[in-house]
């Protein structure tokens, strides 16, 4: 497992690297914005959503948020803002409601 993450990091590295420095503004924003869609799609897997049309949801909402910071650059405070008092929350929740967690080695019950 840590040796194709290694193999696809080492592939992806130079990758990330050239689009950073050769690719217009608007272009590079669609390459990062394909990456942060589908690890919303793996996110949303970890919090143990197993549909598909919940995942999709998320994986919406979260191109949603980023073409609204791209298209409209007033609107990112406001969005960072709100991730913050979610993660506040989530924490929040954590420390306070300990059966929100199993035991360990075994899935953490999902907050989404």
């Amino acid at each position: 497992m840590l040796r194709s993450r290694v193999l696809t990091a080492a592939l992806l590295a130079p990758l990330l690297v050239l689009s950073i420095l050769s690719l217009p503004s608007r272009y590079f924003a669609l390459f990062l914005g394909i990456f942060v869609v589908l690890a919303a799609w793996e996110w949303s897997a970890l919090a143990d959503v197993s549909s598909a049309l919940p995942k999709s949801a998320y994986a919406g909402f979260i191109l949603l948020l980023g073409v609204a910071a791209f298209e409209f650059p007033a609107s990112i405070v406001p969005i960072v803002v709100i991730g913050v008092l979610w993660w506040i929350g989530a924490s929040y929740r954590l420390l306070h409601e300990p059966q929100l967690l199993s035991p360990v080695g075994s899935k953490v019950k999902p907050l989404i």
